[in-house]
């Protein structure tokens, strides 16, 4: 059984790229299906590298210009997906917190077209006092 990490997920950009990702997020009604959302088939033995985790459970909202996800994947955070996302609609920003007690570790990352930037990254409680200050 996997460990949960718990995934904060906003994306800000353009109306009409938003509202494409909210509709290629919602596709399925308890999970993201992967494959259509990357518009392309991943060979399960891959899926870890291409979207960084096994499964990805997130409730979806979409509004104020903003769309939030909230919600568990299975031991890590989807970055990579993300990272993909970025680069397919490129006015997109996204901001992910996420934190895994039982592995330790949490942290904060910023993602768009031009890449990844790590704003905090450390053990469970180090990520627990960096979201006090």
């Amino acid at each position: 059984m996997a460990n949960h990490c718990y995934n904060t997920i906003t994306i800000t950009g353009n109306e009409a790229e938003l509202e494409t990702l909210h509709k290629l997020l919602t596709k399925e009604e308890n999970y993201i299906d992967f494959e259509h959302v990357l518009k392309r088939e991943i060979p399960f033995g891959e899926i870890y590298d291409i979207v960084g985790t096994k499964w990805f459970t997130p409730d979806i909202e979409l509004g104020d210009g903003e769309l939030k996800l909230y919600g568990d994947s299975a031991w890590s955070p989807p970055v990579p997906l993300f990272e993909a996302l970025a680069k397919t609609y490129t006015s997109l920003k996204v901001t992910m917190n996420f934190e895994e007690p039982g592995m330790g570790f949490g942290g904060e990352l910023d993602i768009d077209s031009s890449g990844t930037e790590v704003l905090f990254e450390g053990s469970y409680w180090q990520y627990m006092a960096y979201l006090d200050y």
